[in-house]
């Protein structure tokens, strides 16, 4: 397996990053320090590190072993310090990295996009020249927002936003392995125009079954047409959103262009056996609501379901 990683900021995990043969790992413009584990990087496999900063050092060309003097700003704690920000020292990180930030570019299932367009500064100026190390922020003025306002007939006063604001840092990840025997509970009661959401459990171990459906209730009366429905899985306020998980805001339309009267269950995550992940999370969310064509308004009760996981 080859897995290639690129500006990330990995901190504060259990573990840092574990190359086990035969795989495959190239590191290149990231930070991976203060992980509580045995390690920063094991390397029992073929592990690659460029241009980046780790913790207890690692070879590697442009490698270094720095405080990387974090600062919190708009989406996150993990912005680096620059005197050209306001700050008053300047990140070993800052113009540290393999290439010019418009060089190193991203391809998402919806967009493209370089790292010149995202920034490592609290004060949201993207990056130029060689890249910086470590995580790229989005501009703040890019992030929607919801305040989630229960409601059945949508309104022509725009009151509120997809609200939530994604701080990214290292991102576990979720990945069906192989389908579980488990057979998803009986759809939930329709009395409530709005979204339930339902997980066979809120802590998984290796082994266990795992799924994600959403349930969509309309007691309005009529279809409900070119509503979408946006479910958003919130990794330590990195957000994913549905069907596709990026970063991308997305929706179901395409996949649910209308609601019928009565409950309609949506497949978010299909059914799967939890794998052996070697680490540990809590606290990750999916949320979810229904609003208007537009998307000005919530249209009935938001949903949510927070879960854990473990070894």
């Amino acid at each position: 397996m080859e897995v290639y990683i690129s500006n990330c900021t990995i901190v504060d995990n259990g573990e840092g990053i574990w190359a086990e043969d035969p795989s495959f790992i190239e590191i290149t413009d990231s930070i991976i320090r203060g992980n509580y584990g045995d390690y920063q990087v094991l390397d029992n496999g073929q592990a690659t590190v460029r241009y980046s900063n780790i913790e207890g050092g690692f070879a590697g060309d442009g490698n270094i072993d720095l405080d990387p003097l974090f600062t919190p700003g708009p989406l996150g704690d993990y912005y680096l310090s620059q005197t050209a920000a306001g700050q008053d020292v300047d990140s070993p990180c800052l113009d540290a990295g393999s290439d010019f930030a418009s060089n190193i570019c991203i391809t998402l299932e919806n967009s493209d996009y370089c790292m010149d367009e995202r920034t490592t500064r609290t004060d949201s100026v993207f990056d130029s020249d060689l890249i910086d190390m470590g995580f790229h922020y989005r501009e703040p003025s890019a992030t929607p927002t919801m305040t989630p306002t229960p409601t059945v007939t949508p309104t022509s006063t725009p009151t509120a936003t997809p609200t939530l604001t994604p701080t990214p840092t290292s991102t576990p990840t979720i990945t069906p392995t192989s389908t579980a025997t488990a057979t998803p509970t009986a759809t939930p009661e329709c009395d409530t125009t709005g979204v339930t959401l339902f997980m066979p459990s809120d802590y998984f171990r290796p082994g266990d079954p795992c799924f994600c459906t959403a349930t969509v209730c309309n007691t309005t009366g009529s279809i409900l047409a070119g509503y979408p429905l946006f479910v958003v899985l919130d990794v330590y306020g990195t957000l994913f959103w549905g069907p596709g998980f990026t970063e991308e805001i997305c929706s179901y339309i395409h996949e649910h262009p209308e609601f019928p009267i009565g409950a309609t269950d949506v497949t978010v995550i299909p059914a799967f056996t939890w794998p052996e992940t070697g680490s540990a999370a809590s606290g990750i969310t999916f949320h979810a609501a229904l609003t208007d064509p537009a998307v000005t308004e919530i249209v009935g009760t938001p949903a949510q379901w927070e879960f854990s996981w473990g070894d």
